[in-house]
Formats: structure tokens, sequence, C-alpha cells
């Protein structure tokens, strides 16, 4: 069966979950059989189409990501440097030195072992993905969830998140993202559980994208969040030990790292923003958006992008204090914020099943006036996600012969799709609660309409 086939087959699958995940996000209530069948046959039909798609790909022929992790694995448990310019890598070693640790817990068993462990936790962290963003988004200390939505809702908004084209991808290329967003998430959920040792641990696995993780890190500013700290900072020492023996490595790693992240981000670089990198479409960020507006003096691109990204971050901050936001709406700010937090591919992405699953409870026990903002915030993060990457490498070249203003139009508004996105998303959640702050629901306004024919049992 070729991929082709696969797909086409897949697309009732398709239907049926993007059908009930909109009606969700709309404040639809379907009835708890349906709910079951959806969950049901999204999470079993998810598994195989990937697990088909995978097997015609071939296990090692596409799996780039997980090649590398691989390799990188192999030399820590080698007792060799996997930042040394002399090691033969895929490309070079661009994660930071907490990483290579925890890709040698996957390189330990073997080839074959390694590359199923590794495929199995991001399937499962797939299909939990909305579980975990549930309870993530908990109120604490009442012990009791801060969305109206129930599991079953959730998981199926999850796989909403994971079928989008933009984080598909991550489970036949073997990428990173669903380890970092699942222990991310799960780290969160963790701190309302109050297990600050596993809230640590998780967090420290997370960490190995710093960029993702930095921005959550003000959550855990509460008394009680010390021993969390102590373990975040034990757990990334002993990384980081372990892949600098013993820290004596440490000096000539960080400069070839250094080193190894300007070449990547320079022209032509993979993780270059000019439209001489093959897979710039799907970059996020402000340095991305800026150049597309004709800015290309790269050091004044970083400065830009620093200073936007300060000031969103300044915005957000004085919204979520000045306003006294609850910990589920706090979370669900940063969330988006984190992928317009330094560099970011749409894969990470994943992590807005957060402000989603947020939302679309909200759109349920709001006013009137409050519930638009909160809908337009959940499909505002699928469409971030559903990046028109063909489009993006069939017109970009072409707009260059448009003319000045059409083809800068189409550059500058088109292409930084899903920067847009994320900025979308940000403002309708804080505009959401505004106005639900303003006009409060009294609970005796009419709740949104049940699906037709699916009541409750």
């Amino acid at each position: 069966m070729s991929i082709l086939e696969v797909k086409i087959l897949s697309i009732p699958l398709l239907v049926l979950v993007y059908v009930t995940a909109g009606g969700l996000l709309l404040g639809y209530r379907p009835g708890r059989r349906l709910l079951i069948g959806v969950a049901l046959l999204g999470s079993a039909g998810f598994v195989v189409r990937e697990m088909l798609i995978i097997q015609h790909n071939g296990v090692y022929d596409r799996s780039f990501d997980y090649l590398l992790f691989r390799q990188i694995g192999d030399l820590v448990l080698g007792g060799r440097d996997a930042y040394d310019p002399a090691e033969t890598l895929e490309q070079p070693n661009l994660y930071p030195p907490n990483a290579p640790p925890v890709w040698a817990l996957f390189a330990l068993p073997g080839p074959r072992p390694g590359y199923i462990m590794w495929l199995t936790l991001n399937l499962a962290l797939g299909v939990g993905l909305g579980i975990l963003a549930h309870k993530a988004l908990a109120i604490p200390d009442e012990h009791k969830s801060g969305t109206a939505l129930d599991t079953l809702e959730a998981t199926i908004l999850g796989l909403a998140v994971v079928l989008t084209p933009s984080i598909v991808m991550v489970f036949d290329l073997g990428q990173m993202a669903f380890l970092v967003t699942g222990c991310l998430i799960a780290s969160l959920a963790a701190r309302e559980a109050s297990r600050p040792i596993l809230a640590g641990l998780l967090f420290a696995v997370a960490s190995v994208k710093p960029t993702m993780t930095i921005p959550f890190l003000p959550l855990f500013l509460r008394r009680r969040d010390l021993t969390f700290w102590v373990t975040l900072s034990v757990a990334t020492l002993a990384f980081i030990a372990v892949a600098s023996h013993g820290f004596e490595w440490l000096p000539r790693q960080i400069p070839n790292l250094a080193h190894s992240l300007a070449k990547a981000a320079g022209p032509g670089g993979i993780n270059d923003i000019g439209f001489e990198n093959k897979s710039h479409e799907a970059i996020i960020g402000f340095d991305h958006a800026l150049y597309r507006f004709g800015l290309h003096d790269r050091d004044l691109i970083r400065w830009g992008q620093l200073g936007l990204v300060i000031v969103l971050g300044l915005t957000i901050a004085r919204e979520i204090v000045v306003r006294d936001l609850p910990f589920p709406a706090r979370l669900s700010l940063i969330a988006p914020y984190s992928l317009l937090f330094l560099y970011h591919r749409v894969h990470d992405a994943a992590i807005l099943v957060i402000p989603m699953v947020y939302a679309a409870g909200r759109v349920r026990d709001v006013g009137h006036r409050a519930r638009l903002p909160y809908a337009l915030a959940g499909f505002a993060c699928l469409g971030t996600m559903w990046l028109p990457g063909r489009l993006v490498k069939v017109f970009t070249p072409r707009s260059f012969e448009w003319g000045a203003i059409p083809g800068w139009a189409f550059r500058a508004g088109f292409l930084p799709w899903a920067t847009w996105g994320l900025l979308v998303v940000i403002g309708a959640l804080v505009l959401g609660e505004r106005r639900s702050a303003l006009c409060p629901s009294s609970g005796n306004e009419p709740s949104a309409p049940d699906i037709p024919g699916t009541h409750s049992a």
C-alpha cells in the first residue's frame, strides 16, 4: 500500500476527528457514546496510519532526526565528545550539553530496539497529548480541572493536533518534538499534582530544547517549588557532567557548539531564515518574519527579534499580573509565546494543545461576548499547525517575478503564516480573558446547543 493510498483511506478518520474537534471549539456538547467512539477510532486510526507510513518509508530511510540522536548517544556511550568537530555525524550537534545523555538512553538498547522504543514513546505521547494538557490545566490547590472539558473531549482535541501536517511528520522523521512537548506538559501536570521531584526530572528532559522550556519557568516560583528547582538543577548538571567527561570537556564544547549554531543559522544552513534554506517555511519566529518584510541585515534582525520577544513577553507578564489571571490562563498564554521565544520550527507547535483545550473549555463557561475570542483562539491554534508548506515552496520563488509590491505583500503577509497564527492565539486569549472579566457568565445563560442526536447517555 502506497503512502498516497494510506492518506486517502485515512480521510474519513480526519473528517471524524476534525468535525468533532470543531464542534468542541464552538461549544457543542457531543454525547458520551459519540465521544468514546471518536476517541477510540481516532487513537487506533492514528497509530495504524503512522505505522503504515513508517513501514512504507523504511525504519531508517527517513528517520533522519532519530539517526542523529542515536549517533550522538553512541558517542556518549563510547566515552567520546559529541561536540568534537572531528566526529562524523549526519549533521553537527546543535543541542545543549544536557541533551546527549538523553539520546544515549535511546541508543543503549541498539539500533532497532532503540528505534522501536523511540517510536512507541512518541506514539503514546501523541495519543495522550490531550489528556496531559487536561491534567496540566488543573487549578492549583483546588484539585479540579481548569477547563470545562472532560478527558475524552481533551483526547479528541489532542488527536486533532497530532494529525495536522506540521505535527504528523514528527513520527516518520523521528523528530524530538513530542519528547520535549510531552515531558514539558507532563512536568506541568506533575506540578499540579504536588509531585515536584517528578516535575523537575521531566522538565530536565524537556530542557534538551531550552528555547521551549525557559518561558515556562516563571510558573514555578512558589515557595513549595524549591524541590522542583533543586531536582531540575541536579538532573541538568548530571546530564552535562556525563556529556562533558565530568565537566572536563565543557570549556571546548561551548565554543564548538556556538560555532555550529552560527554556521547552521548562516546562509544556506539548516536553521537559516533566508530563502537559501530549502526548509525555510518551517521556521517560526520574529526573525523569520522580519526577513520576509525585506530586512536582510542579520545583526539588525537579531536585535529586532530580541526586542520584539522582550516587548511581547513583558506585555503578557503585565496582563497576567495586573489582571491576576488564574493558572490555566497563564499557562495558555505562555504556551504560544514559547514558540516565538527565539528559534523554533512548526513541529514544536504541538504545545498549542494547551491553549486549544483551555479555549474549548472557556467557550462553555463564559458569557456570549467572550465566546467568540476563545473560539477564535482554538481555531487559530489548529490553523498555525496547518501551514500550507507546499504552497509556500511553489509560490515563494515565483513571488519574485510578480513585481515589487505584489511579491512583497505575499512574502510579508503569507510566508510568516505560523508567526501570525501565534499572535492571533495570544491576542484572542487576552481579549477573551478581558471580556469574561467584564461580562462573566451568570450561570443562567443558555449553554451551547448539543449536537442533534448525541445527547449524553
